[in-house]
């Protein structure tokens, strides 16, 4: 079994059995160095009725993007003709602020693998092997993979997207990873396919420009569409990701959409050749059902009919384009969407589709429209802000101009949390970040004039936040190198029990990911924490059930736990990790020590129980990997495969 699987088994074990604060079974290296930031409107703005469209129609589709529940729309755009004719976004997002677009990254790969097929530096018939001349004749198993290959998810490298957080190494891993298949033989979603394309373009634009990647894609697409603020996050090998950790804007994403749509040309400059934009559009692999009603064509997803085409990434990142209609819809989210199968994306379609209703029907003006733009997801926030302390009844006295009344000033103090493996960060964000606190040692809640604080220490460090009651407010947070904007916003009040809480709500409007924290005080100056994140804890059913079709490895290895845990134990351990609860100790409880040493015996407990579980896996995983069957099972563990030369 190569190294990745067997740390694959390690780290799922890790989150779900153990009890460590660093769970991760690879070196850490920040990836997130800097704040993404905002990009200047350049769109030109219309009204809908100018290009044919009924304002109603528009109006409708964000009402019901509101009421679904599973959308969890943070900003979305709509192009007709290159003009903007609709944009929303719910409070803390904005459609100008770069977003992580998730697997819309292999998009940009697959731009850049046409600039370079534009410019004679290859071709899709080229095997990927010509690309990496320092491996061994016959090293490899993927002699036969060429360009086509890893554009169209057909190449059968088995080194799939965990393996992001199980080796550092990861173009060397997918090369020397058994194939699943022969290549071209059928349809397997990988992002990995896409980082062996960034790994090729990387070497072609140093050796034919003398410049990294991501400067060949400011010159040759970014700067020409006046797209100046991104980001890329860099793979451990000093990469830019292929299949995932671009920020962009949805307007920069819309403005990438108009230009496919033109095949190739923004206006009016020839960007990317004709050619490569109808090849990027036709559809080369059949995808399953569970992809929606998208095939795959090159590092895009095509519609099964007409004529429509799909940049996709997880967690409802989409620039949706229906050419025939001249319409390019731009959405950014957070929900729990891994593929084109999305209620949001339904929403869009049938509103904006071919019967999509025309200006002479009734009407409403674009000041109505400019308005349900404006209070977009308002009704539908979880924290509600207190009223401004501007205006006649606040001057009067008629209202209470102080955040929260006295009362609730108990709740105020140093909290001591018992061993754990939380962190202040979602847990999806930390997993795919690689990047682990240590686990959360204790909470401080202050009252720093009309703000709320909030500290957490985690693994030996102070993070600090603080939380408006009137709007949200600004945060930087940085994490092991990591930097991240926070909007924190919080309110107060009595539960049915006459309980006081407080509710916390951190957005993070880079990401697609929010955490929300309700905290409660109970006898004895005992507090309880009940974290949840969106996208939550049905984001690992979505993993259990989808991507097992789309990749036969992952479906392998769940299987494999599944056989040795029970059904659905994985997936019960894995949401605790999404929704977790403790109690914490004030630090003058009068229980204070005898509350932490019973926590401690349970934690203890819980430790021994998993360990045993945990050993068996092991043992299980090195005697299948061994072929030995009989009384021991045992595999030297140490005993890993000779390391191929390096890339």
């Amino acid at each position: 079994m190569e190294n990745y699987k067997r740390r694959t088994v390690e780290l799922i074990s890790n989150l779900s059995l153990e009890y460590k604060g660093t769970p991760s079974v690879i070196p850490y290296s920040p990836q997130k160095t800097r704040v993404s930031g905002y990009e200047k409107r350049s769109l030109k703005r219309s009204t809908p009725e100018r290009h044919g469209i009924s304002s109603e129609a528009l109006c409708d589709m964000l009402s019901a993007l509101e009421k679904e529940e599973r959308a969890n729309v943070h900003s979305i755009m709509v192009i007709k003709r290159g003009e903007v004719i609709c944009e929303a976004s719910r409070p803390g997002y904005s459609v100008n602020c770069a977003h992580l677009s998730h697997s819309m990254s292999k998009s940009a790969i697959g731009i850049a693998i046409g600039l370079l097929f534009d410019d004679g530096k290859l071709d899709t018939d080229t095997p990927i092997t010509e690309f990496f001349k320092n491996i061994p004749p016959g090293a490899t198993r993927f002699g036969e993979v060429n360009i086509h290959h890893l554009l169209t998810m057909s190449s059968g490298i088995s080194f799939y997207e965990i393996g992001s957080v199980t080796d550092s190494e990861w173009t060397r891993a997918a090369l020397f990873s058994e194939p699943d298949f022969l290549p071209g033989e059928k349809f397997a979603y990988n992002s990995m396919n896409s980082d062996l394309l960034a790994a090729i373009a990387q070497k072609i634009v140093r050796e034919h420009y003398g410049i990294s990647l991501i400067e060949y894609l400011d010159s040759r697409l970014f700067l020409p569409l006046g797209i100046k603020n991104r980001l890329w996050e860099m793979s451990p090998e000093g990469i830019e990701k292929g299949g995932w950790g671009l920020y962009l804007s949805a307007e920069s994403w819309a403005k990438i959409g108009i230009m496919m749509q033109r095949l190739g040309i923004y206006e009016g400059k020839r960007i990317l050749s004709e050619r490569w934009v109808r090849r990027s559009i036709t559809t080369h692999s059949y995808a399953p059902q569970e992809a929606g009603d998208f095939n795959y064509g090159y590092q895009l997803w095509v519609g099964r009919e007409n004529g429509e085409f799909l940049f996709n990434g997880m967690l409802g990142q989409n620039v949706w384009v229906l050419p025939k209609e001249e319409i390019v819809v731009s959405l950014n989210s957070g929900n729990n969407e891994l593929f084109g199968e999305s209620p949001a994306l339904t929403i869009i379609r049938k509103h904006l589709g071919t019967q999509v209703p025309r200006a002479n029907q009734k009407r409403k003006f674009p000041s109505v429209l400019y308005e349900k733009e404006r209070s977009f997801f308002e009704a539908r926030r979880w924290v509600t802000p207190r009223q401004s302390l501007h205006g006649l009844p606040f001057l009067l006295g008629i209202k209470n101009p102080r955040p929260f009344p006295d009362t609730f000033l108990r709740i105020l103090g140093k909290y001591d949390l018992p061993k754990n493996n939380y962190g202040i960060m979602p847990c999806l964000v930390r997993v795919m970040q690689n990047n682990y606190q240590g686990g959360m040692e204790s909470l401080t809640l202050e009252k720093r004039g009309e703000l709320l604080s909030l500290t957490s220490v985690e693994g030996g460090k102070a993070y600090t936040l603080n939380f408006g009651f009137y709007d949200y407010e600004y945060n930087l947070l940085t994490l092991n190198g990591e930097k991240y904007a926070v909007l924190a916003v919080a309110d107060c009040g009595e539960g049915g029990d006459g309980d006081l809480f407080y509710r916390l709500e951190l957005l993070f409007p880079e990401l697609p990911n929010t955490r929300r924290i309700i905290l409660s005080l109970g006898e004895k100056l005992i507090l309880n924490v009940k974290m949840t994140e969106i996208p939550d804890s049905r984001i690992v059913d979505s993993f259990l059930t989808t991507l097992p079709a789309m990749n036969p490895r992952i479906k392998l290895i769940l299987e494999l736990l599944e056989r040795n845990l029970g059904k659905n134990f994985i997936s019960a351990k894995l949401k605790e990790q999404f929704s977790p609860e403790i109690n914490a100790p004030r630090t003058d409880s009068p229980i204070y020590e005898s509350y932490l040493a019973a926590e401690e015996a349970k934690f203890q407990k819980k430790v021994a129980s998993s360990r045993l579980v945990r050993s068996l896996i092991t043992r299980f995983v090195y005697m299948k990997d061994s072929g030995k069957k009989g009384d021991t099972g045992e595999a030297n563990p140490k005993n890993e495969e000779e390391k191929p030369p390096g890339l």
